[in-house]
């Protein structure tokens, strides 16, 4: 049963959504463990979508999970860019972050952005329909493990 409601963030959220980022990615291999300063860096940033910052609150009023995108060029074309999407281990597979990518999706379908692009979990990724860039013929700009660039 859904006991949360996913919103836009709001400034009173943000030391509580540190939090939350901080502790989901604090045992992730593939982590450096910083995605809680890079959102607080794309929140300053002018490519940043404070529409497309959004937070899962639990009925208690705790966040438990978290997404952002910003925009992005790729070959000189605007994407949006998810990252991260973060939910607190409690509430780690119970459906919270495709709720996340869901809501947010229905924001996207009505904006002018050809692709989103992420680099995240390839097989949890894959369920929502997001293909390994090499299969589309582009490249990552950077160094990034085998699949984890998704369009």
């Amino acid at each position: 049963m859904k006991n949360y409601r996913i919103r836009r963030e709001q400034p009173s959220d943000f030391a509580h959504i540190h939090t939350l980022i901080k502790t989901a990615f604090a045992t992730a291999d593939d982590s450096d463990h910083q995605e809680q300063f890079l959102v607080e860096r794309l929140r300053q940033d002018p490519a940043f979508l404070p529409k497309l910052a959004l937070v899962a609150e639990h009925e208690n009023g705790q966040i438990i999970g978290h997404i952002v995108f910003s925009q992005a060029l790729i070959n000189d074309t605007k994407v949006l860019a998810l990252a991260p999407l973060s939910v607190h281990p409690t509430y780690q597979k119970q459906g919270v972050g495709a709720a996340l990518i869901q809501h947010a999706h229905k924001f996207i379908q009505a904006l002018d952005y050809p692709a989103v692009v992420v680099l995240g979990y390839s097989d949890y990724y894959a369920k929502f329909g997001c293909q390994h860039v090499g299969r589309l013929g582009l490249t990552a700009p950077f160094d990034v493990p085998d699949g984890a660039l998704r369009v």
